[in-house]
């Protein structure tokens, strides 16, 4: 909001002052704090008008510089050439010229397209063709020793240079067309979705309903990953009393009404029944923790199932005691029919609920980290069938999209 604030206070200002000055300006134009005047009432009375606008408000002071032949504004060098106004780049000594890296992890299209909107934004400066090949030589060096092909650095300027500058600057008819997004998150690994989606976009049309709701080709666009300081430093700092390693049990929330703690197993430890390998809780849990992965046993056999729920852990443990209850009054075709770890408890030898024990075994923030890592101790806990109750592979579970909305 500040720059709107300075250009709504600056445009107020500065129509006061030119409707009081002494002397008139040929022109006046300002962009933000930066001001372009040429002035045709000769150096004293320019001279006296600078010094009158610096006593025109209290705390707005102005600098200036003034020349009679070229002047710098911003990137722009405005040059008098026998009374006619061209217009060359002008680049800050203290300009790095730090283009992206063409290592970087962007898009292929981002990279390819940085020389030639480079060369573009030149062309456009530059008013002659002359200034616009005088610069081509430090655009190219600049871009190279980022990383850019030089092949295709001088092809992309060459590409620029054969343009119409007056077309450049002529406002764009644009068609506008209805394209769906197809938003992904960006990796260099990835598919060519682009051409995946123009193969495969005339099967749409075999449906009326699709071909109505996407009737042009969907543009990809790709959403920014995380950048190595988003992994590597925290936005938030940890409190200053973490938990020591005396907190990091699962313990019972000691409430009356809490029928959970009946089956939760106390302790800072849990194991794989397969292997006995045991592992170590990494933070205080209870029955009361959000975004956690839980482990249920079976006293009888030892079989494991691993889940999650984003919500409160006695709310969701609530619901697999529901529906084990609910399966043992169910018809024996819908026994079959309901999720392993439900039929389990019932099958030869057990007892239903008796034989549940349950572990709070980890815990994360973020929701498809929480997925990620559900799957990480299925994997480690071996609980797929037939070694455990989990029915459906991880990464390929045709109820994912349940899973994702516990």
């Amino acid at each position: 909001m500040a720059p709107a604030y300075a250009n709504l206070f600056m445009h107020n200002l500065e129509l006061q002052l030119l409707n009081l000055a002494p002397v008139k300006r040929y022109l006046w134009l300002r962009y933000t704090d930066d001001i372009f005047m040429i002035w045709t009432a000769g150096e004293q009375s320019l001279l006296e008008f600078l010094q009158w606008i610096n006593q025109f408000h209290d705390n707005i002071k102005f600098t200036w510089d003034w020349s009679k032949r070229t002047i710098n504004y911003p990137d722009v060098q405005i040059i008098n050439s026998n009374g006619v106004i061209e217009t060359d780049l002008y680049t800050k000594p203290t300009d790095k010229h730090q283009y992206l890296f063409h290592t970087s992890c962007h898009p292929k299209g981002v990279k390819q397209s940085i020389p030639y909107a480079q060369a573009l934004r030149i062309r456009r400066i530059c008013s002659t063709l002359v200034a616009f090949e005088n610069r081509e030589p430090a655009l190219q060096k600049h871009l190279v020793n980022r990383g850019y092909n030089e092949t295709l650095v001088r092809g992309q300027i060459h590409r620029a240079r054969m343009l119409d500058r007056n077309e450049l600057f002529a406002p764009r008819q644009g068609t506008t067309r209805k394209r769906v997004p197809f938003v992904v998150t960006y990796h260099p690994g990835i598919a060519n979705i682009g051409g995946i989606l123009k193969e495969l976009h005339p099967l749409l049309s075999l449906s009326n309903r699709c071909k109505q709701a996407i009737q042009d080709l969907p543009m990809t666009e790709f959403r920014r990953p995380k950048s190595l300081k988003e992994y590597l430093v925290r936005a938030k700092l940890r409190p200053l009393d973490q938990e020591t390693e005396d907190t990091r049990i699962i313990h019972k929330c000691a409430s009356r009404r809490c029928d959970v703690c009946n089956y939760l197993i106390v302790g800072e430890r849990f194991s794989r029944y397969t292997t006995s390998t045991r592992y170590t809780i990494n933070r205080g849990l209870d029955c009361n923790s959000r975004n956690v992965v839980h482990l249920i046993s079976c006293k009888v056999c030892g079989f494991q199932y691993v889940g999650f729920t984003t919500t409160k852990f006695r709310l969701r443990f609530n619901n697999h005691k529901s529906r084990l209850r609910a399966h043992s009054r169910t018809s024996a075709v819908d026994k079959e029919s309901d999720d392993l770890v439900y039929r389990h408890f019932y099958s030869h030898g057990h007892h239903g609920l008796p034989d549940v024990s349950i572990q709070l075994i980890d815990k994360v923030n973020d929701k498809d980290d929480l997925l990620a890592k559900e799957g990480h101790w299925v994997y480690r806990l071996h609980s797929l069938k037939p070694d455990g109750l989990n029915e459906s592979d991880f990464f390929f579970g045709h109820n994912r999209g349940e899973r994702g909305r516990k």
